[in-house]
């Protein structure tokens, strides 16, 4: 199996996924006759015994619970990201209507795309071990990634796991950090991930960049976008803050939620910035 045959196998479910997606539900709940929800991924591939991994166990990235994909999987070779984003009609109309609003197109955007992220990783996962190598979807690993965040006292850390898909679409070269916490790639921030640990031997992608914040621009149009108040130029996010928001979305849309008003309307949404 090579890059190639990866990049087939998600280019074949976004296009029966295309027709999937408009189920008669959604289109007629949202009065939209041809509406797409996302497009097409864009994918990325690491090392796993890439240093950048065993930095993320530091404090100040992520501490001492992330799980490495060489604790994910041994003999570990390769880590595959995937990226999904949101379609240009899901981010303008996320951008457009009112900032304590969200969109209900964005709302539903996230419920159509998990399904596709689940269906693409289990079909690399049987393609991959179809020609005898192993593989893991650490975001299907529930057990341990609760197990992960559970503290020597028994309490659970918050706010964070055993496992980052932004961490791992950094280390794959997919984009950088923004102050909002979301990843600047060159489809924009909005959007899904998921990964794949795999020994399966691949070539690495070179990362396009050396700091973890190069294609922000630091101009704060994030900070004015949010409607819960969680986000400042001198702290970056704060997750609390943005939970307590995303959580009132509940009210109207349960048990669908999110926001994201933070990834559009702004000079990332939809690519690389220019500085």
């Amino acid at each position: 199996m090579t890059r190639n045959d990866i990049f087939a196998v998600a280019e074949k479910l976004m296009n029966d996924a295309a027709i999937a997606e408009k189920s008669a539900e959604v289109s007629a709940l949202l009065n939209l006759a041809d509406f797409s929800f996302f497009d097409a991924p864009i994918i990325g591939f690491a090392a796993a015994d890439d240093p950048i991994f065993e930095q993320m166990k530091q404090p100040h990235i992520i501490g001492s619970h992330y799980v490495t994909p060489a604790q994910w999987l041994e003999g570990a070779k390769t880590v595959i990201s995937i990226f999904v984003p949101y379609s240009a009609a899901v981010r303008k109309a996320n951008a457009v209507c009112p900032k304590g609003e969200i969109a209900p197109q964005y709302i539903y955007a996230k419920n159509v795309t998990q399904p596709y992220l689940e269906k693409l990783a289990d079909a690399l996962y049987a393609a991959i071990t179809a020609e005898g190598f192993s593989a893991v979807v650490p975001s299907r690993e529930s057990d341990r990634m609760k197990a992960a965040v559970i503290t020597p006292d028994g309490s659970r850390l918050q706010y964070t796991s055993g496992w980052s898909e932004r961490h791992a679409a950094y280390a794959c070269g997919l984009g950088t950090f923004g102050i909002s916490g979301a990843l600047i790639t060159p489809k924009g921030t909005a959007g899904r991930y998921v990964s794949l640990v795999t020994d399966m031997p691949l070539p690495a992608d070179e990362r396009p960049y050396t700091d973890p914040y190069e294609n922000c621009t630091m101009c704060g149009a994030c900070v004015a976008r949010c409607p819960g108040g969680a986000i400042t130029l001198e702290n970056k996010k704060d997750k609390a803050k943005c939970s307590a928001f995303v959580n009132t979305t509940k009210e109207i849309y349960a048990p669908l939620y999110g926001c994201a008003k933070c990834q559009c309307g702004v000079p990332c949404a939809n690519g690389i910035p220019k500085k």
